[in-house]
C-alpha cells in the first residue's frame, strides 16, 4: 500500500498542493528562526496552489498528468516517479506564481485578468 504523502501527491487539486507547499514549509523551517510564521503561509500557498493548479488543469487540459503514469507511481509508492508526472503541472503552477511577470508567458495573462475581474466585483 502507498505511503498517504505518495497518495496526496497525486491528488489534484488539493492533495497535490498541500504535499507541495508542505514540503516548502518544512524546507523553511529548517533554514528560518521564524518557523511559526512558515507554518501560517504554508497554509495560504496551499488554497493558492490548489486553486491554481484546478485552474490550469481546466484550462490547458495537456498538462494533467497521463492518469496511467500516475497510477504507476502511486502504486510503486514512489513519490519521485509521482513528481515527475506532475512536472509539467508544477511548472506551469511555478511560472504564474513568480513575482517576475515577464515570465508568465500566456497564462499569467490569464490569471492576472483573474484577479481583475474580482477586484472590480
Amino acid at each position: 500500500m502507498a505511503r498517504w504523502a505518495v497518495l496526496r501527491s497525486a491528488e489534484l487539486p488539493g492533495g497535490r498542493a498541500e504535499q507541495v507547499a508542505q514540503r516548502v514549509a518544512d524546507a523553511e523551517a529548517r533554514t528560518s528562526n521564524s518557523a511559526r510564521w512558515s507554518h501560517f503561509h504554508g497554509w495560504e500557498a496551499r488554497w493558492l496552489l490548489a486553486l491554481v493548479y484546478a485552474m490550469l488543469t481546466a484550462q490547458q487540459p495537456k498538462l494533467r498528468p497521463d492518469p496511467a503514469r500516475l497510477r504507476a507511481a502511486v502504486e510503486a509508492d514512489d513519490l519521485e516517479a509521482v513528481d515527475a508526472a506532475m512536472e509539467a503541472l508544477d511548472r506551469a503552477a511555478a511560472r504564474l506564481l513568480t513575482k517576475d511577470s515577464e515570465r508568465w508567458g500566456g497564462g499569467g495573462q490569464a490569471a492576472a485578468g483573474c484577479v481583475r475581474g474580482r477586484r472590480g466585483r
